[in-house]
């Protein structure tokens, strides 16, 4: 995703929206196909323009996991059994 500086300035907030957009399907450039399921487990990495996604250097980094890897959880209907990462530190 590419995102203005000033969207990420509180980063937990930023990475809840994005959690809340996938949850919702409302990104305006992807759809996510829920036919085999949901997700059970997010990464993403965020991007301030293309011309950095060329050089692969994001400015942030979000990752959902469950906290318990092997059981049958998704991300929409389960989302008490899974952590947000941000920047790899655990958000309590």
């Amino acid at each position: 995703m590419v995102a203005n500086r000033e969207d990420i300035e509180d980063r937990e907030a930023f990475a809840r929206k994005l959690l809340q957009m996938y949850k919702d399907d409302s990104f305006h450039s992807t759809k996510f196909s829920t036919d085999r399921g949901y997700a059970t487990s997010i990464d993403m990495n965020i991007y301030l323009g293309k011309e950095d996604i060329e050089d692969g250097e994001s400015v942030m980094t979000a990752e959902y996991r469950p906290v318990e890897y092997g059981k049958d959880y998704d991300v929409v209907n389960n989302p008490d059994k899974f952590q947000l990462y941000i920047d790899g530190k655990e958000i309590k």
